[in-house]
């Protein structure tokens, strides 16, 4: 049963992913903006996930289908590090940019981890 669960929030967690990239990038018009973005937000929903399963137990079957399952589809490292690529590639600036840019979503996201979990179980 846990299988298809995560193939179900899997699948549900990468349309949400790919929904909130466009609108993000709509807006913003930035290389990586929207990866970024995402990913922080997943970290955020992690920290949560784990601070609330500190405190009260999830099932180990339901916090795996939402975390692999959901996140996994969520989040995504290799649109991240494309992102990236194609940033450092457009120039000066965009070596600055890409910089910036894994400076800031290693930052945020460890940080936004950190900061949820804690918040959701002091």
């Amino acid at each position: 049963m846990s299988l298809v669960w995560i193939g179900v929030l899997g699948s549900a967690g990468a349309l949400a992913r790919y929904e909130l990239s466009r609108a993000i990038h709509r807006r913003t018009e930035r290389g990586g903006v929207a990866t970024m973005v995402v990913n922080v937000i997943g970290a955020i929903v992690l920290g949560c996930l784990v601070g609330i399963e500190a405190r009260v137990q999830i099932g180990p079957d339901l916090l795996t289908a939402v975390t692999v399952g959901f996140l996994g589809g969520f989040t995504t490292f290799s649109t991240w590090m494309v992102d990236v690529l194609v940033l450092a590639e457009s120039g000066r600036l965009g070596r600055r940019r890409a910089a910036l840019n894994l400076a800031m979503s290693l930052i945020g996201g460890i940080g936004a981890y950190a900061l949820f979990r804690t918040v959701v179980a002091p």
